[in-house]
């Protein structure tokens, strides 16, 4: 455990040493949680109990999980346990978009659940996208009725990419306009914002590297 919290301590640290403009306002420090991706190797190799004894002793009081994968293949009721005798609470989860992410998601107590890549399963044109839209709708209504708070897609990079057959359209334009914003939520992952920036040209968004 001493290994894992120095290792995760110094990165962190590492983090708030790097020189940010003083235009940018700092978020509350209560507010910051852990993506647990980032430390998706400790899960493995040492478990959710001494990576959570780690994150809870630098500070950390939320994390979002990047699937409930563990060395001891823990269960959702388990790891709602192991969270909160740790003084943690999650927020989310990259599931998938069915029953299993909804009803894991409220065992463990999260707010959302989430997807992690979206992908052109309908097609790349505009009426793909907008079935697509419909999908997410459909399932984000059913985690509201189901108890959550809403369902979000973590955006990687088909987001950023022109309509096939729209091409002054982003992908994204097309999923804001058809999406119910009382069920469906976008959360942006800052380096694949960054890496696809060449996509938002010409009237797209604007991309500040931080």
């Amino acid at each position: 455990i001493a290994r894992a919290t120095k290792d995760l301590q110094e990165s962190a640290e590492a983090a708030t040493k790097k020189v940010r403009p003083r235009s940018y306002v700092d978020l509350p420090e209560g507010n910051i949680g852990a993506q647990l991706y980032s430390v998706s190797d400790q899960a493995t190799s040492i478990g959710f109990p001494k990576l959570f004894t780690a994150l809870s002793t630098i500070g950390y009081k939320y994390v979002e999980f990047a699937g409930w994968s563990n060395k001891d293949n823990y269960s959702p009721k388990v790891i709602k346990r192991l969270l909160a005798d740790h003084g943690l609470k999650a927020i989310g989860n990259h599931g998938s978009m069915d029953a299993a992410s909804l009803s894991g998601a409220l065992q463990i107590g999260q707010k959302y659940t989430g997807l992690s890549v979206l992908t052109d399963i309908h097609g790349p044109h505009t009426d793909g996208w907008k079935q697509t839209a419909d999908d997410l709708n459909a399932y984000g209504e059913k985690c509201v009725k189901g108890g959550l708070k809403g369902f979000y897609i973590h955006m990687h990079g088909p987001e950023y990419v022109r309509v096939a057959d729209s091409p002054t359209e982003h992908v994204i334009d097309v999923l804001l306009a058809n999406t119910d914003p009382r069920y469906v939520f976008w959360e942006m992952d800052i380096y694949w914002a960054y890496f696809f920036q060449g996509y938002l040209d010409a009237g797209g968004l604007t991309v500040d590297p931080l």
